[in-house]
C-alpha cells in the first residue's frame, strides 16, 4: 500500500534520497518515481519504498538550494546567514548542533579541497557576527536562530499577493504558494481571491497569448491549495479550455510539467486534453509528461493512433518523440505485428538513439520478427541491410528468419543488399542445404560484389572437408572446384590446400566406397589434373608478366633518359638564341659606343656622363670592355687585333679602338676585339 507522504509527491518537488543526496521529482509513474539529482542525473525509486529513501523538502531550504544551484566553498562561505537559516528550516528545529551543520556542509567543502574545520571556524564567526544566529544558552554545543523559526521564515502572504497586478506576478505569488506549507486561514482566504483573479484573467485574454498561458499556470497552483467547491471552480474553468491554441513558451516549460501533474489530479480527462496538445513539443520534459498522463488504458488511443499512422507509411515523416512511444509500457499493449513491423522500421533508418538501439538488440524482438516473416524472409534482410545490428544479433536475425528457406530466397533473386546476412547464412547453415542450391551459388560467389560470401564459403569448406566423407565429400569438393574454376582472377590460398587434403582423402578412401567409388576415383583425378595444369598455367603467366614488368621497367627508365636530355637541350638551345639575339644587338650598337667613347675625350661633360652610363647599363647586362682608346697593353692576340699584318713580333700595344665580350654560361665571349697598334717593332 502507498503511502500518503508518496501519494502526495509531485514533479517539482525537492526531496533527499537516502544514498544519491539531493533531488528533484521529474516524473511520478503509478509504480516508481523519477528523480533527478542535484549532480544531473536521472534514477528511479521504488514506490513502495519511497517512504524509506525518500524525504522531502520546502522549496526555500538548503536541499532545494543543492539542486538548483551550484554550490562552492566560497559561495556557502559569503552567504552562510542565508544558508543556515535554510538548514534550520529543512530540520524544522530553531536550535542545531554544531554536528547538524558538519553533515551538511561538508561534503561541499571537501569538494573544493579545503578543511572543514578551518572554514567552519571562518563561518561560525560570521554568523554569530550577524545576530541572528548565537550560541544556544541552553545547550553550548548548539546554534540557535535569535527569533521563532516561524516569524524568521514566515512570509507576508498579503503583502506577496497584493503585488500580484498581473498575469506573471500572480504566476510567481502561486508558485510561492504551492512550494510553501503553511495551512493558514489567510492563505486559503488568498487562494479563494487568487482563483478568481486568475479565472478573471482567463476570460479577458487571448488563449494564444502568454498572459493566458501564465493565468492558466497560476490557476493550476492554486488550484492544488483548494478544497471543495473552490477545487470545483477550478476544474470548471479547465474545462472550457482550447489547450491546442495555448502558446508554447520555453522559459515556462517547468511549469507546465509541474501543472499537468497537478491538473490530472484534478481532472484525468482535462489532464489528457492538455497532454494530447502536448505530445510533440521540443521540449522533451514536456512531452515525456504529456505521454506519461496519455500512456495509460483509458487515453492511450491517443498516443496508439499518430503512431500506428506512422508505423505503416513509410512516406509519413519521422514521428516527434519517437523515443517516448519505445518504452516497454507503451509497446507492450501494441500487437505483435506491429511490433515485428516497428523493429524493421527502426532497422531501416541510417542512425539510431540509444532507445532504438535496445530495441534492435532486443533477442525477444529478433524472435518475433522472425517468427512473423518466415514465409519471405528476404524481404526483411533487405529492409534492415542498412541497420548498425551487431553480429550476434544478425546471427540470431538470420537463425529466427530460417537459414534454408532466407538462402534460397537469396539465392533466386540475389541483390547487393543480401551480402550482410549471406556470409552468415553460409557459415551457419548445413552442408546439404548448399549442396542442394551449388548451381545457383557458384553463379551468385561469381559476382564481384560477393567477395564476403566467397570468403564464408572458403572458410565453411576449409573446416568442413576435414570432417565429411564419402559422396558429401565429394560433391562439396567439387562445388568448391567449381567455385575455384568461376573466378580466374582468384588468388591461391585457404581454398586450394583445403581442395588438396579433400582429393587426398577421396583418393584414399575410393577403395572403401560404393560400387560407384571408381566413378568418384576418376572424377577427382580428373579434377585434380585440371586443377595442376591450371595452377600450372597460372604459374607460366605470373613467369611472363614478370618479364614484362621488368621490360617494362627498362622501358621507364630509358624513357626518362630521353626527356632529361631534352629538357637540357631545350634549356641550352634557348640559352644559346637569347645569347645571340644580345651579341647581335650589341654589334649593331658597338659603333654608336665608339662615337661617343671618342667624343668622351674631349671637353663636354655631358657626353662623357652619357658614356659612362651607357658603360654602366652595359655592364649590368654582362658587357665587358676589354680595353679603352689609347690605352697602352700587352699585345694578347685573343682580345687585340692589329691594324696592320707585321711579320715583326709584337709586345705592346696601344688601343685605337675598345673591345667588347659578352658573359655567359661558360665565362665569355669576344664580341669584337680591340683594334690595336703596335708600340715597338723587333726583328725576328
Amino acid at each position: 500500500m502507498i503511502s500518503a507522504i508518496v501519494q502526495n509527491l509531485s514533479p517539482g518537488d525537492f526531496v533527499r534520497h537516502s544514498r544519491q543526496g539531493p533531488g528533484r521529482i521529474v516524473e511520478v509513474h503509478p509504480d516508481f518515481i523519477e528523480v533527478k539529482a542535484s549532480a544531473g542525473h536521472i534514477f528511479k525509486v521504488n514506490k513502495n519504498l519511497a517512504d524509506f529513501e525518500l524525504q522531502r523538502y520546502p522549496a526555500d531550504g538548503f536541499v532545494a538550494l543543492q539542486v538548483t544551484k551550484h554550490l562552492n566553498s566560497n559561495s556557502l562561505l559569503e552567504n552562510i546567514v542565508d544558508i543556515a537559516h535554510r538548514i534550520f528550516r529543512d530540520n524544522l528545529k530553531n536550535s542545531l548542533s554544531q554536528k547538524d551543520f558538519r553533515i551538511e556542509l561538508e561534503p561541499l567543502i571537501k569538494r573544493d579541497g579545503k578543511s572543514y574545520a578551518g572554514w567552519w571556524k571562518r563561518a561560525r564567526q560570521k554568523l554569530i557576527a550577524s545576530g541572528s544566529v548565537v550560541v544556544d544558552p541552553k545547550k553550548r554545543v548548539n546554534l540557535a536562530l535569535t527569533q521563532e523559526l516561524d516569524s524568521a521564515a514566515a512570509t507576508d502572504w498579503q503583502a506577496e499577493f497584493s503585488k500580484a497586478t498581473n498575469g506573471s506576478d500572480l504566476l510567481g505569488f502561486s508558485k510561492q504558494l504551492y512550494a510553501s506549507e503553511v495551512q493558514e486561514d489567510l492563505v486559503s482566504t488568498l487562494v479563494a481571491e487568487g482563483i478568481d483573479q486568475a479565472v478573471n484573467d482567463l476570460h479577458t485574454s487571448d488563449s494564444d497569448s502568454r498572459r493566458f498561458l501564465e493565468s492558466l499556470l497560476a490557476l493550476v497552483y492554486l488550484g492544488s491549495r483548494s478544497e471543495g467547491s473552490l477545487k470545483e471552480k477550478c476544474a470548471e474553468a479547465l474545462e472550457g479550455i482550447d489547450f491546442g491554441s495555448l502558446p508554447r513558451v520555453r522559459e515556462l516549460d517547468e511549469d507546465v510539467v509541474i501543472a499537468l501533474g497537478i491538473v490530472s489530479r484534478l481532472d484525468q480527462k482535462t489532464a489528457a486534453e492538455w497532454a494530447n496538445t502536448l505530445k510533440d513539443y521540443p521540449a522533451f520534459n514536456v512531452a515525456k509528461r504529456a505521454f506519461n498522463i496519455l500512456n495509460v488504458e483509458r487515453f492511450r488511443p491517443y498516443l496508439k493512433e499518430p503512431f500506428l499512422r506512422w508505423l505503416h507509411n513509410e512516406r509519413e515523416a519521422n514521428l516527434t518523440n519517437l523515443d517516448l512511444y519505445l518504452d516497454d509500457t507503451f509497446l507492450r499493449h501494441i500487437r505483435r505485428e506491429d511490433r515485428a513491423a516497428l523493429y524493421i522500421r527502426i532497422s531501416s533508418r541510417p542512425e539510431h538513439s540509444e532507445a532504438e538501439n535496445r530495441i534492435l538488440a532486443d533477442q525477444a524482438y529478433i524472435q518475433l520478427v522472425g517468427e512473423l516473416n518466415r514465409m519471405a524472409p528476404a524481404a526483411v534482410v533487405k529492409s534492415i541491410s542498412r541497420s548498425s545490428l551487431n553480429e550476434s544479433s544478425r546471427l540470431e536475425m538470420a537463425k529466427s528468419l530460417g537459414h534454408d528457406r532466407l538462402l534460397a530466397e537469396m539465392l533466386e533473386s540475389y541483390q547487393p543488399e543480401y551480402e550482410t546476412y549471406l556470409p552468415l547464412v553460409i557459415e551457419e547453415c548445413e552442408w546439404s542445404t548448399l549442396l542442394s542450391h551449388s548451381s545457383k551459388l557458384v553463379e551468385v560467389l561469381r559476382r564481384p560484389e560477393s567477395q564476403r560470401s566467397v570468403a564464408a564459403f572458403e572458410k565453411r569448406f576449409a573446416l568442413s572437408a576435414q570432417t565429411l566423407r564419402g559422396t558429401d565429400l565429394l560433391r562439396a569438393t567439387t562445388l568448391a572446384s567449381e567455385l575455384r574454376f568461376a573466378n580466374p582472377d582468384h588468388k591461391p590460398g585457404v581454398l586450394e590446400r583445403a581442395l588438396q587434403a579433400a582429393f587426398s582423402e577421396l583418393l584414399n578412401s575410393a577403395d572403401e566406397l560404393p560400387p560407384l567409388s571408381a566413378a568418384f576415383s576418376a572424377g577427382v583425378q580428373s579434377l585434380t589434373a585440371k586443377l595442376s595444369e591450371e595452377l600450372k598455367t597460372a604459374t607460366e603467366a605470373l613467369i611472363q608478366e614478370r618479364a614484362l614488368l621488368k621490360e617494362a621497367e627498362n622501358d621507364s627508365n630509358r624513357l626518362k633518359n630521353v626527356v632529361e636530355f631534352v629538357k637540357t637541350s631545350a634549356k641550352d638551345e634557348r640559352a644559346r638564341i637569347k645569347f645571340q639575339a644580345l651579341s647581335d644587338f650589341i654589334s649593331g650598337i658597338l659603333p654608336v659606343v665608339d662615337g661617343l667613347e671618342e667624343e668622351s675625350t674631349g671637353e663636354p661633360e655631358a657626353v662623357r656622363g652619357i658614356f659612362k652610363a651607357l658603360l654602366a647599363a652595359f655592364e649590368r647586362s654582362g658587357l665587358i670592355r676589354i680595353s679603352f682608346i689609347g690605352e697602352t697593353v700587352r699585345f694578347d692576340p685573343q682580345t687585340h687585333r692589329l691594324i696592320q699584318e707585321t711579320s715583326a713580333s709584337v709586345e705592346t700595344v696601344k688601343v685605337v679602338r675598345s673591345g667588347y665580350a659578352l658573359r655567359d654560361t661558360n665565362g665569355s665571349t669576344i664580341i669584337r676585339p680591340a683594334l690595336v697598334r703596335p708600340m715597338e717593332e723587333r726583328t725576328s
